[in-house]
């Protein structure tokens, strides 16, 4: 039901499947939504997004989007409607407007470096003027073949590494998401109903959030029966060959907790 053609990561191709949009705030994973295609875009959900928890955040902080979210319409939405400081990774093909030189380029055609640049307006007709942004690209983790792109509007000056770091944080958000995908084999189960799917999402949702907060205040406290749950969690490391880290105590919870079990069937009539 609903179900529509997404890209699948893993295999970098597309498939049957629903989209998610997620949102995390220092590793607590604030939102988890899934994608009601028949009433709405990606773009009118993402705005909706922003719009909702930029009002809540005061305007504080800055918001890190993945190349997924590469639209110059929605750049300029945060740029001028939601104003907000963004960091947004671009796919190669991204054109710009290189200030210095007035050049028309893609992104993918430029050597490692920072530049000031524009954005063409909607139709591609004309240079929009009305912001500039700053772009880095940065051989990242010493891979020169595949450079990362940052597109940027920050209120401060920062460095092209400070960038690219608070770019990177993005990725402790990420590895949530895979989580909530692996530890809950969320691509191998299956539901006769959408209204059913948003819900087991909601669900594990708060599962994640419930495992991330007891695994940080495990660590910070003395009470005697916390303190017990953390030697039976190390205990369940030294058996499994794991390390202290977010991943092994969701498993850590999957293997102390018992498993639901199914309800019986009742045999049908003879």
């Amino acid at each position: 039901e609903k179900i529509s053609r997404v890209f699948d990561g893993s295999k970098r191709k597309t498939a049957n499947g629903y989209t998610l949009h997620g949102l995390g705030v220092n590793c607590i994973l604030l939102k988890l939504e899934v994608h009601e295609g028949e009433q709405y875009t990606q773009n009118q959900i993402r705005k909706r997004i922003v719009e909702e928890y930029s009002q809540k955040f005061e305007q504080k902080g800055i918001w890190v989007f993945d190349r997924g979210n590469d639209d110059k319409q929605f750049f300029k939405f945060l740029r001028h409607e939601a104003e907000v400081q963004f960091i947004s990774r671009l796919r190669s093909n991204r054109g710009v407007v290189v200030k210095e030189t007035g050049a028309i380029m893609k992104v993918g055609n430029l050597p490692v470096g920072k530049y000031q640049v524009y954005l063409m307006n909607k139709n591609n007709t004309d240079v929009d003027l009305r912001a500039e942004f700053t772009l880095v690209i940065s051989g990242h983790l010493d891979d020169e073949k595949r450079p990362i792109r940052l597109l940027s509007s920050l209120k401060h000056p920062y460095s092209s590494e400070e960038i690219v770091n608070m770019y990177l944080k993005r990725w402790g958000i990420e590895n949530i998401f895979k989580r909530g995908k692996q530890k809950f084999n969320l691509e191998k189960i299956r539901v006769l109903s959408y209204e059913k799917f948003v819900n087991l999402i909601a669900l594990i949702q708060f599962a994640i959030n419930v495992s991330t907060v007891t695994f940080l205040k495990i660590q910070e406290s003395t009470y005697s029966l916390i303190s017990g749950v953390l030697i039976y969690y190390k205990k369940f490391l030294k058996l499994k060959a794991l390390t202290v880290n977010l991943d092994s105590f969701i498993s850590f919870i999957r293997f102390a907790l018992k498993p639901l079990l199914p309800r019986a069937q009742k045999s049908p009539p003879q």
